[in-house]
């Protein structure tokens, strides 16, 4: 049982409010609030460790695919008979997957690449929440236009 701070009265331990005055039993609201905001800190941080390793399986199965695709191209001679040299196949085979990431997890590094040379201080600018929206959007197209490309030449 716990006692009012104020008039004293005797109420449960599960009670938000002194039932003598009504007046809110403070020590026991605010140990709850400090638990909730701990455990909403502690499920971020996990979410955040979720995201990250998805998005590193996502990104290792992305170099994956486009390096089997890249390969097989190069090993059966498509890219040959297409009048494609093995360097641009190489290109696709790594950057694509690369700038797809940057797109979908890390917009910010795509932002200050594209403008180095253009802001006089960019470590004070942030991207706009539709610049970061557009980037992910961009880089998921990324993904599925090298992985098009690379399956393009056994439909041609």
């Amino acid at each position: 049982m716990k006692y009012c701070h104020r008039c004293g009265t005797e109420n449960g331990n599960d009670q938000l409010f002194c039932q003598g005055c009504g007046k809110p039993m403070q020590k026991n609201a605010r140990e709850k609030s400090m638990k909730m905001a701990q455990a909403e800190t502690e499920l971020q941080q996990k979410l955040e460790i979720r995201r990250q390793k998805m998005a590193y399986w996502l990104l290792g199965g992305m170099y994956l695919l486009h390096f089997i695709l890249g390969f097989w191209l190069i090993v059966t001679g498509k890219a040959r008979e297409m009048d494609v040299g093995v360097l641009p196949v190489l290109l696709l085979m790594t950057l694509f997957p690369v700038f797809g990431y940057l797109g979908v997890y890390k917009p910010e590094i795509l932002f200050k690449i594209q403008y180095f040379f253009s802001i006089r201080d960019l470590d004070q600018a942030e991207p706009s929440d539709w610049y970061l929206m557009s980037s992910q959007i961009g880089g998921i197209l990324i993904w599925v236009l090298g992985v098009g490309l690379l399956i393009a030449p056994w439909f041609i």
